[in-house]
């Protein structure tokens, strides 16, 4: 069985590294980038399984992205299929913003900042508590 394929978007590079070697040691492929508009070059090269995105970035930021995965308006060059998982992770606390982020499509919601151990078990939670071993 082959490991989840995780894409990490958030304009804070300190905490996309951090990240991507925490998950990477916990059995988890893994890119990230510090701008929405790089999705675009991952995408056209990569599937992913669950997308770690925040909402606010400069350039395009996470409500395009979002919107471009899940209302059908992702590229055809974009190599994901509609069932791509979608975790918020934002400093937005406000229960309006949570509803507008799930009602457009994400599968988890969670506030900054996150305990690592916290995305982990969302993960394991999104993909249907399964992690591959090897």
């Amino acid at each position: 069985m082959k490991k989840p394929t995780v894409l990490i978007v958030d304009d804070e590079m300190k905490y996309v590294s951090a990240l991507t070697e925490f998950l990477r040691a916990n059995g988890y492929r893994v890119h990230g980038v510090d701008d929405g508009a790089e999705v675009d070059q991952i995408l056209t090269t990569k599937h992913i399984d669950v997308m770690i995105l925040d909402l606010l970035m400069p350039g395009m930021n996470g409500w395009e992205v979002m919107r471009m995965l899940k209302d059908s308006l992702a590229p055809g060059h974009w190599q994901i299929d509609r069932g791509v998982k979608v975790i918020v992770t934002t400093g937005l606390p406000d229960q309006d913003v949570k509803g507008f982020a799930l009602k457009l499509g994400a599968d988890a919601y969670l506030v900054k900042p996150v305990d690592p151990k916290q995305i982990l078990e969302t993960l394991r939670t999104v993909l249907g508590n399964g992690l591959p071993s090897g």
